[in-house]
Formats: C-alpha cells, structure tokens, sequence
C-alpha cells in the first residue's frame, strides 16, 4: 500500500500545469478588470465634469459606490497600475483605513487629479 505522501507525489497544483486554462482564466479576469475600473472611473469622471459643484458636495459618496463591493480588485488594480500604484502608496502614508475607505480615497484622488490634469490642458 503506497503512503499519501507516495501517491500525490509528481502531481501539481491546480493551475500550474502548462496546458491549464486557469491562467489564461485569470489573464483574461485581470484584462477585463482594467477595462471596467478604466471605464467607471471614465464615466465618473465625465459626471464630476458635468456637475462640479455635486462633485464638491457627494464626491466621496460617488468614489465609495465606484468600489464598493469589489475594493480589495480595485485596490489590486491600482497598485498594478503603472500610473495610479503612486496614489495608492499617497493613501498608504495618508489614510490609516480599512480597504473599503483606502479604496473610496484612492478613486477620489484619480478624479481629482484628472480634474486638475484636464483644468490646466
């Protein structure tokens, strides 16, 4: 009789495999999680543009629907990102909160610096 040990010996972990298809799975969750915070983030932006005196009053309450529900992808997509990882690390020092504040910070400073970024062009 051949010990646990002897019988999962030589096996792989799930999605290590070459020919697995749970990394091209997450390649393409990775992908489509850009495109959708790129695009919210779009449509937030349009929407503080169009109302600015809303984003003055409910900005934070806009940032916090943006993520909410999903802040730890949110956050995991700033930090990958090669512009916005540089907010995320001004959160770390300046926000001592818990990932779903972190992630409504980090949201409310992409939009206004974009705010700023398209005031001065």
């Amino acid at each position: 009789m051949r010990t646990r040990w002897e019988r999962t010996r030589g096996r792989r972990a799930a999605g290590t495999s070459p020919y697995s298809t749970r990394r091209g799975a997450a390649a393409n969750l990775v992908r489509y999680a850009e495109a959708m915070f790129d695009e919210e983030l779009a449509a937030l932006l349009a929407a503080a543009r169009a109302d600015p005196e809303g984003w003055t009053r409910d900005g934070w309450a806009w940032a916090a629907a943006l993520v909410a529900g999903r802040t730890q992808p949110f956050l995991d997509w700033a930090r990958d990102h090669r512009r916005w990882r540089f907010v995320l690390a001004e959160a770390a020092e300046a926000v001592c909160a818990k990932p779903p504040e972190a992630a409504a910070w980090v949201a409310h400073a992409i939009i206004d610096e974009l705010l700023e970024e398209g005031a001065a062009s």
